[in-house]
């Protein structure tokens, strides 16, 4: 009879917790919260777009389970976008008291702008955990991170348990001896590795890991060094580079068993990406605004095959040589945006081509009739900013899947097939 009591009760305890939530005020809620401990997973299981309050507390994701977002600085902790700040042995608590109550370690994605007072954080959280981690650090951005790291061989460090946790990692604004990431391999479960805006030297710590699949790196010298090293990692699926300099050439990439995405983004310098077409694996490219030779970028489009997106905005070709009959199978996008071609018929080779971004070239409708004849599952196409184009579009009307045409204004002759075109249900932006 006691246990259908306490049973009972506890229902009618989460019902509470769960109308303050979403309908009381704050003070209200962490007064019951407090006093009713029993009642913490229905208040951090209603979701964030359902609260009328309680944005202070954690939620519940229902992909990563117990998520708790905190922010640290000098002045404190915020806990889940709260605008009040909170002294780190009260946030300390609160993550303590959720994990305790969680089947699963919640994950914390921590946002730190003050290395010290996330190492007292980290120390805090470690304090009775006995050697194994309360939390997951599923996500860390933050400064400093070489001194971080190097203070778990200290004494006063013992940091390394939860820093072997972190999936996601973060690195911003890192000047001087942080460049290095010494010791970065000590993080066992790194899947995702962020760096911007970094004097790097190098990334030979990444050698030999397993783990990581995703390298986003921005706004940093890098060398042909570190690009052996990335070659290495054998589960890389995305590499991401923007702003880069240093690098010339993708070579060691050659023959990748695993890179699916690779993104090189104004990257002055790059001058050798052949080595792409050598990758079975790949589905999407971008090279654009990258100083790519017109030579060398015409050759690699010859040897493209595998991937189904090409983003190539801002280059300049030369003429490409349309080799035997072999196709662009996989190619669905092609974005040639403000690029500079020779020739366009090479295009007629990807011939389940879905999308097509000529926007801003120098195309002419007799090189567009020619495409559009061999391209029958085209279905969108955009052609903004074309100075050269003169057109009715009534090389459109024979395609049958066509969805949606974008087009400046002066790019259209006075009898044009607009009207026909959206009769046919095909989506027609005039600009």
């Amino acid at each position: 009879m006691c246990s259908h009591q306490r049973l009972g009760r506890a229902v009618v305890f989460a019902g509470i917790a769960d109308i303050l939530v979403r309908q009381g005020d704050e003070r209200t809620v962490w007064v019951w919260y407090a006093a009713h401990p029993s009642s913490m997973l229905s208040v951090v299981s209603v979701s964030a777009d359902s609260r009328g309050i309680g944005w202070r507390f954690p939620f519940l994701d229902s992909k990563e389970g117990f998520r708790i977002d905190v922010e640290i600085s000098r002045r404190g902790v915020k806990l889940n976008q709260s605008s009040h700040t909170v002294p780190i042995s009260a946030a300390v608590a609160q993550i303590k008291l959720l994990s305790c109550v969680a089947r699963d370690p919640p994950r914390l994605h921590i946002s730190c702008t003050e290395v010290m007072a996330l190492e007292e954080l980290f120390l805090s959280l470690e304090k009775g955990s006995c050697g194994m981690p309360a939390v997951i650090v599923a996500r860390l951005q933050t400064n400093k991170f070489s001194y971080l790291l190097g203070h778990h061989k200290r004494l006063t460090g013992r940091v390394l348990s939860l820093l072997r946790t972190v999936r996601m990692l973060s690195l911003e604004e890192h000047k001087g001896e942080d460049g290095k990431l010494s010791d970065l391999h000590e993080l066992r479960n790194l899947r995702v590795l962020s760096i911007a805006g970094t004097v790097m030297f190098s990334l030979s710590s990444l050698c030999g890991m397993q783990t990581p699949s995703v390298i986003h790196i921005k706004r940093t010298d890098i060398t042909d060094g570190a690009i052996r090293v990335l070659s290495q990692l054998v589960q890389l699926r995305r590499l991401l580079l923007e702003e880069c300099k240093g690098v010339v050439t993708l070579a060691p990439f050659a023959a990748h068993p695993s890179l699916q995405y690779i993104l090189a983004m104004r990257c002055d310098g790059f001058r050798e990406f052949r080595a792409l077409t050598t990758i079975p694996t790949l589905e999407y490219v971008k090279l654009s605004m990258s100083v790519v030779g017109p030579d060398d970028m015409a050759r690699c489009m010859e040897g493209f095959k595998a991937p189904t997106e090409l983003i190539l905005d801002g280059i300049r070709f030369s003429p490409v040589r349309v080799v035997g009959v072999e196709e662009y199978r996989q190619l669905r996008t092609l974005s040639l945006c403000e690029s500079v071609l020779e020739n366009y018929e090479w295009i007629a080779r990807a011939t389940y081509l879905a999308k097509l971004d000529l926007s801003a070239t120098r195309v002419k409708e007799e090189e567009l009739v020619g495409l559009c004849r061999l391209l029958f599952c085209l279905e969108t196409l955009l052609l903004c900013s074309c100075k050269y184009l003169s057109t009715s579009l009534s090389f459109l009307l024979p395609l049958h899947q066509m969805r949606s045409v974008s087009i400046s204004n002066f790019s259209l002759l006075r009898n044009n097939c607009i009207a026909l075109l959206r009769e046919r249900g095909v989506l027609c932006d005039v600009s």
